[in-house]
């Protein structure tokens, strides 16, 4: 029953050191630079945007724009717009301290009124503010 219960501990104690090991290496990983960070949350946004799950997208504004703007209010303007969004995803990132300029190319089909406009697909670049704010990155209208 000893070597039993000696066999049990010792598997105990070696999950347990590669339990810490991964967390050490974990702990050791570079962290994020300001312009990763903000790539990987403008990315986040855009693909909820996309896929109009505008509650999530809209958890990506600053805790100042979502005082001022509310979800209703934000679902109801991404609900009268004339374009249909395809793709969205950082095309380039420039950051100074607390705020980064983003560039994001965008793609979206067109489903205005002009009738033989509909649904053609283009392109363009969208420019976005990001700002630091208590630790994390968030979005800020232009």
């Amino acid at each position: 029953v000893s070597a039993v219960l000696s066999l049990a501990f010792l598997g105990c104690s070696q999950e347990s050191g590669k339990e810490q090991a991964a967390e050490q290496k974990e702990q050791q990983k570079p962290a994020e630079t300001s312009e990763e960070a903000v790539t990987r949350r403008a990315n986040e946004r855009w693909k909820y945007l996309v896929d109009t799950d505008y509650a999530k997208a809209y958890e990506y504004f600053s805790p100042g724009g979502r005082a001022t703007l509310s979800l209703k209010s934000f679902r109801k303007s991404m609900s009268n717009r004339v374009l249909e969004w395809t793709g969205g995803k950082v095309n380039s990132v420039a950051c100074e301290e607390t705020i980064c300029r983003v560039k994001i190319d965008l793609t979206y089909l067109y489903q205005g009124y002009v009738e033989a406009m509909q649904g053609q697909e283009s392109t363009s670049v969208v420019d976005e503010n990001w700002v630091l704010s208590e630790g994390e990155w968030w979005y800020v209208p232009l």
